[in-house]
């Protein structure tokens, strides 16, 4: 059975690992997704939504970043928030096993803090930076 598409859409084939797909059709019936596309799409629009606010940045702001990141690449992550530490006042580090979490308060140039963003995001083991703009 074809489906149809919305109007200025197109398909887009992923490919994804099995425990992946499983935590997306559980993810998807949680929170009553009719199917995983609108689910994709709703997560894909927050991933936009947060790159175009924090790329919209203009003048002098401050910013907290939460980023997860994998232990053994702590010293990458390091490496980077090395290069920012005048935009970066406050870091707080939490290890839970393999995994760690950092929240870091920045204020500065919006340049410096979008730099500070794109680096982060880049930086080997890093999982998720979320920005959320003060």
């Amino acid at each position: 059975m074809a489906q149809l598409n919305k109007p200025n859409s197109e398909v887009l084939s992923i490919s994804l690992p099995a425990g992946q797909l499983t935590a997306l059709s559980a993810m998807q019936k949680k929170l009553g997704f009719s199917n995983r596309s609108k689910l994709l799409r709703a997560g894909l629009e927050a991933l936009l939504n947060e790159y175009k606010l924090v790329d919209e940045l203009d003048g002098f702001h401050k910013v907290v970043f939460v980023v997860s990141h994998d232990k053994h690449h702590e010293h990458d992550v390091d490496h980077v928030l090395h290069d920012f530490e005048d935009e970066v006042s406050t870091s707080v580090h939490q290890q839970s096993q393999n995994a760690c979490i950092q929240v870091l308060m920045a204020e500065g140039n919006a340049s410096r803090l979008k730099a500070l963003y794109h680096e982060v995001k880049k930086a080997k083991g890093v999982k998720q930076v979320h920005a959320f703009i003060l």
